[in-house]
């Protein structure tokens, strides 16, 4: 800040955000590295560096992990390091975690309305013999809209539904989903 005749002149310093030089992703093993660059992820080799932005970057690789049935996966602090030559690079670390299997799934208060039919709308499913269901809270929400649909299909329009109880195994391998249901009146 400058006084100056007729008024004050003020000076701006302006420095740009580093250019991200690499992008390198550790740790990854279920999800291949062009999976992950096909998410709405903002670090990318070439533009600027955005630090605001690198937690959401955490966040979609997360989301796109736990979407696959790895529930427990997490993505450390990304480290940002600069490179020779100018520019910076920055790392993510995934820790998997196990893939979770549902183990079962329980439903609570469905008087009128079979557990066979919740489960026919539903794709979280427990785990077979021969076919092995992983495990998705985004997937499991999704099916709590799709059993209220039945049920109000069935006339329980004021049929409530919600996730009760997620139990995981000792190995946090498998899930035990329990669900609750008010049913509510019948409107015919």
């Amino acid at each position: 800040r400058t006084n100056v005749a007729g008024g004050i002149a003020i000076r701006f310093t302006v420095s740009e955000n580093p250019i991200v030089r690499e992008v390198v992703i550790n740790g990854l093993y279920a999800i291949k590295k062009e999976e992950i660059l096909a998410l709405p992820i903002a670090t990318r080799a070439g533009l600027p560096l955005d630090r605001a932005k690198l937690a959401l970057d955490r966040a979609d690789i997360v989301a796109a992990y736990r979407r696959k049935g790895y529930h427990y996966a997490d993505v450390a602090e990304p480290v940002v390091t600069p490179v020779e030559g100018g520019g910076q690079k920055v790392t993510f670390t995934v820790v998997e975690g196990p893939e979770v299997k549902v183990q079962q799934v329980i439903i609570r208060g469905n008087d009128h309305v079979s557990y066979r039919r919740i489960l026919d709308v539903m794709q979280t499913k427990p785990s077979a013999l021969f076919s092995s269901r992983s495990f998705s809270e985004e997937t499991l929400r999704e099916d709590l809209v799709d059993v209220r649909r039945a049920f109000r299909g069935e006339g329980y329009l004021d049929a409530e539904v919600v996730i009760d109880d997620l139990r995981p195994s000792d190995d946090k391998e498998k899930i035990v989903v329990a669900l609750a249901v008010v049913e509510g009146a019948r409107y015919t």
